[in-house]
């Protein structure tokens, strides 16, 4: 079962993706799902600055799980990815109706979608378990990457950054298994009032979200002159 991981944000996953890579098996194992799940990991500015912002959900009609990244620990990301795959698991089994309201509020006045979300609350306590069965394999793992001395870290980070600002992105860390594939595809989002591409995208755009548009432009600005400086300054 190949279950693809998309990375659609900024945010660096090489820490997180060799315990996921431990955790899939570990799941299907415990929750009994039977088809493939793509998870795919987003950034929204927007949504990080709502205190009861969403965490994650789970998209049933395309069996895929999207987890926001902004300002979160890797640990907690784990977690809403645990809660979505039983989900995944309640629609493998065919419990999810895809015609029930996922409306605010669902979970106080749907009785059948209650014991859904019960069920999945429940996996926090499959996590913790594999947290503790697995915690000495996965801090092995860190403090081997650990070992790394601030020199060539730094080095390393400053050669990314220089890659990245004439075009190149570095590699993706080369954790494959049977259960996880890992792509470098970027998961095409589409409008959900005229159901093209976002890109093509034909729906008028409201205040707010020019002003964001404006925001991240001007963030993107400033990026860039960062990475020029540093290039400026390592020239000298």
């Amino acid at each position: 079962m190949n279950c693809r991981i998309f990375n659609n944000s900024d945010m660096n996953l090489n820490r997180l993706l060799p315990v996921l890579k431990l955790f899939l098996p570990y799941a299907q194992k415990h929750m009994g799902f039977d088809q493939p799940v793509d998870i795919e990991f987003v950034s929204d500015k927007n949504n990080a600055k709502k205190l009861l912002g969403k965490t994650a959900y789970y998209d049933p009609s395309e069996n895929r799980i999207c987890v926001f990244v902004d300002k979160r620990h890797p640990k907690d990301m784990m977690k809403s990815i645990a809660h979505e795959l039983a989900h995944h698991t309640q629609n493998c089994r065919g419990d999810l109706d895809l015609a029930r309201s996922t409306d605010p509020g669902y979970a106080q006045n749907d009785k059948h979608m209650r014991k859904m979300e019960d069920e999945a609350y429940k996996t926090l306590l499959l996590f913790r378990d594999f947290e503790d069965t697995h915690r000495h394999l996965i801090e092995t793992h860190l403090k081997g990457e650990a070992k790394m001395s601030y020199k060539n870290w730094r080095d390393q980070e400053i050669n990314d950054r220089l890659m990245e600002s004439w075009g190149f992105k570095a590699p993706k860390s080369e954790i494959l298994t049977e259960s996880v594939e890992i792509e470098e595809g970027k998961h095409k989002e589409t409008c959900p009032e005229c159901k093209n591409a976002k890109e093509d995208c034909v729906c008028p755009k409201n205040e707010e979200e020019e002003l964001n548009e404006e925001e991240e432009l001007e963030e993107s600005v400033i990026r860039r002159a960062v990475r020029e400086a540093l290039i400026q300054k390592l020239k000298k």
